[in-house]
């Protein structure tokens, strides 16, 4: 069986863009402002580097989720401060029927159907992994300020460069 671990640039599920808990493109710089609390989760979505080609071609959609444990040091043993939590970050995956999963023992038929899969079932990578009940339990819906992509429509070209379009 084929799967996707991208999508398309064109092909965000409307179905995502309603979930309350999905922040669009968020970088894991600010992950930490975020998810402060054990199991504390959003969705996001990443772009990935094609090596061979050097550009940005693959969109993943990501569960970045905080496991509770503070980072730390280790060159002097001390704790950061309580917003830098330990966060992994989760590439959902999709099948070409459409089936989402994290793991794929899992698959369900949409996206959210997967992230409530995992509220109420630990998260479990792999054997002896350290995070085995760890749970999506904490939603972490978008801030009031965020636009909703929906609501951005792009007009007219002003200019282009080597680093980017101007709209």
């Amino acid at each position: 069986m084929s799967t996707r671990r991208g999508l398309q640039k064109a092909a965000v599920d409307q179905h995502l863009l309603s979930l309350p808990y999905y922040h669009g493109f968020l970088p894991r710089e600010e992950l930490p402002y975020l998810l402060k609390k054990r199991g504390d989760f959003l969705v996001r979505m990443s772009e990935v580097e094609n090596k061979k080609t050097g550009k940005e071609d693959e969109r993943n959609v990501i569960v970045s989720v905080c496991t509770g444990e503070e980072k730390k040091n280790k060159a002097t043993g001390q704790f950061f401060d309580a917003s830098n939590m330990v966060t992994r970050n989760l590439v959902m995956y999709q099948g070409e029927r459409g089936q989402w999963w994290l793991y794929s023992d899992q698959k369900m038929n949409s996206l959210k159907d997967c992230i409530d899969h995992y509220r109420t079932n630990s998260l479990q990578a792999q054997k002896g992994d350290q995070d085995k009940d760890l749970k999506l339990s904490g939603p972490v819906p978008r801030a009031t300020w965020e636009l909703h992509y929906d609501n951005i429509k792009l007009e007219k070209q002003l200019g282009h460069g080597e680093f980017g379009e101007a709209s």
